[in-house]
């Protein structure tokens, strides 16, 4: 029955993207055809329900609960919110929480057969790597839409994390923006690199959004570095350092 349950959520969630792509997404890019903007985020909206949607599934039929600690902050708008990346379905749990959200997304996912159509529709920043990313990325946040980049660019390995990128943090120089810091919290682990899809004991992923990391006060304390490379290498740190630190306590209590 395990394995029927946790086959019955990837197929919900395979079928779901290809009915939202079918259904929804055209009448929305339809109905804003004179403003992309807008129907980027009609779309972006679809896929926040649709999303939530799914994690109520998961509950549904005991596959799984995720839960996130304070969701008004994550749902506030213009938020630059970076996150450690330990389970599959980490983007998906952090998009049920935000009404509207971008994304910087891998470039398989623009050919992927099931979510091919939803990300482009939603407008998602492929990460291609150099300053045209970058721009992208800050040129949305200070038009005032949120965005979400896990700073490890790949799942976390097995204990800690990976090394950050400093993609975000250049991301955020740019934008002049703080940071707001979510660490993801599962437990048993589940779902992370190595392990079979399809061993999936009952879990709970926690999204436990902090404190805002203010940019301002980092660059301070690291002496007002002379360059836009050492503040970015001064403001990865202190976001490594914010996850670390959630990480040793542990998941926060219900």
């Amino acid at each position: 029955m395990r394995l029927v349950r946790t086959s019955l959520a990837y197929l919900s969630f395979g079928t779901g993207a290809l009915v939202l792509a079918a259904t929804a997404v055209p009448w929305m890019r339809w109905r804003h055809r004179a403003d992309p903007e807008a129907a980027e985020r009609a779309v972006q909206g679809a896929i926040q329900r649709a999303c939530l949607g799914w994690i109520r599934f998961l509950r549904a039929i005991d596959v799984g609960r995720v839960r996130c600690t304070q969701p008004e902050r994550l749902a506030q708008p213009g938020n630059l919110v970076v996150a450690n990346h330990p389970t599959r379905i980490d983007a998906v749990a952090a998009l049920a929480f935000m009404p509207q959200a971008d994304l910087l997304v891998k470039s398989r996912y623009f050919d992927n057969p099931f979510l091919r159509a939803l990300v482009r529709a939603a407008g998602y920043v492929e990460s291609t790597g150099g300053d045209a990313e970058l721009e992208a990325c800050a040129e949305r946040l200070v038009r005032g839409r949120s965005f979400i980049i896990f700073p490890e660019g790949t799942r976390s390995p097995a204990e800690g994390l990976e090394p950050l990128r400093r993609g975000a943090a250049h991301v955020a120089l740019r934008a002049g923006c703080d940071v707001l810091p979510v660490t993801l919290h599962c437990s048993p682990p589940v779902l992370k690199r190595g392990q079979p899809w399809w061993r999936l004991p009952p879990f709970e992923l926690t999204l436990e959004v902090g404190e805002p990391i203010r940019v301002k006060d980092v660059l301070q304390a690291a002496g007002a570095p002379e360059t836009r490379g050492l503040s970015a290498r001064a403001l990865t740190a202190a976001m490594r350092d914010t996850f670390e630190v959630a990480i040793e306590r542990g998941m926060p209590s219900a």
